[in-house]
């Protein structure tokens, strides 16, 4: 039996920060109406020790950026929405706070130093590399003015241009390291194709655009045929061998403008934005099964290995309907068996479903 207090109201706090997960713009906010309180309260104990006007002016300027972050929650709760506009706006705002703290705090403000890295910190894990550098700009133009224009960094230039330099580096290494993470998110393990997250957003874009500009795009969702049997009789990593080179053989055999990505097992899909007509697609399908062909042969697999492919056309009269996305990738489920059905290694197309 759990312990009494181990469902206590003061848990909820957590439970509350992982449903903002999917609100970044009111985690942030949040975190800045929490956060910055216990930074008032800290440095309002060294002012009231070392009266002077540097120290009230920063403290005003905390006092002004509490404000701040409720201003930014409130606006979050009401437009929950993400907008790239408000992001940016509000990434740059923290750093514009923490230039004007050092300008009026002079010496007494440099405790806030570590905050610009944390900012930094702050924009690259929530919103990627467009923040992250808009973050770093900001700062990088208010150190530059500080050691123009501020008393105390005019005689400190070493130091100004020191933490310009820091804040270069780190912005650096996390635009690396932002880029990494978010290639891991999109792809496959294994293959390193795209995945089912980055496949769904990218055939929404597909079909919002043949809207406009109209045209034949098509998705193939291809099935290895025997795959079992290779995992079965060759071992696992035979199997994932095969699953490897026949990604490499998609990627090949895809155009500049498709996406290549895998399901999961031995399910792969392509976005083809290449071709204009079915018979494109009908091509791309056939290149396909002489793919696998050359493959088995190739590694001399002494099963049968071929691929079952279902293709759905789109145009511009294609609709998501409220399936969304998932609807077009269960229609092509639907056609790759009934090529299965006709006997393996084969192709079938949406149109060529019967009627329920």
């Amino acid at each position: 039996m759990a312990p009494w207090w181990f469902d206590a109201p003061w848990r909820r706090g957590k439970l509350f920060f992982d449903r903002l997960r999917e609100y970044p713009e009111q985690e942030q906010a949040l975190l800045r109406i929490v956060l910055c309180p216990v930074a008032i309260a800290l440095y309002g104990s060294f002012a009231y020790r070392y009266h002077v006007p540097e120290t009230r002016d920063t403290l005003i300027i905390l006092i002004a950026y509490a404000v701040y972050g409720f201003a930014t929650f409130i606006d979050g709760v009401r437009r929950p929405e993400r907008t790239s506009y408000r992001v940016f706006v509000t990434t740059a705002m923290d750093q514009a706070f923490v230039a004007v703290a050092l300008f009026l705090g002079d010496r007494e403000a440099l405790p806030f130093i570590f905050v610009i890295f944390w900012f930094l910190i702050g924009a690259a894990c929530r919103y990627g590399k467009g923040p992250l550098l808009v973050s770093a700009l900001v700062i990088l133009c208010g150190l530059l003015g500080l050691i123009v224009l501020a008393p105390w960094w005019i005689s400190n230039k070493p130091a100004g241009v020191g933490l310009m330099l820091g804040v270069v580096a780190t912005s650096s290494y996390l635009c690396v390291l932002v880029s990494r993470i978010e290639r891991r998110a999109r792809t496959d393990v294994l293959t390193g194709l795209f995945n089912r997250s980055t496949l769904d957003e990218e055939i929404e874009r597909t079909c919002a655009r043949l809207k406009v500009n109209g045209g034949w795009n098509a998705i193939l969702m291809i099935d290895l045929d025997g795959f079992k049997d290779v995992n079965d009789l060759l071992g696992h990593s035979a199997g994932d061998e095969l699953l490897r080179q026949f990604a490499r053989g998609l990627q090949q055999l895809a155009k500049r403008q498709d996406l290549v990505a895998r399901l999961g097992g031995d399910e792969f899909v392509i976005l083809s934005r290449a071709g204009q007509t079915p018979e494109d697609a009908r091509s791309l399908a056939d290149a396909i099964h002489e793919l696998i062909g050359r493959i088995r042969c190739e590694y001399e697999y002494s099963m049968q290995v071929s691929a079952s492919i279902g293709i759905c056309l789109l145009s511009a009269t294609t609709s998501l309907g409220d399936g969304g996305v998932r609807s077009l990738m269960t229609l092509t489920d639907r056609a790759m068996y009934l090529a299965k059905q006709r006997g393996k290694n084969g192709t079938a197309f949406v149109h060529e479903l019967p009627i329920p």
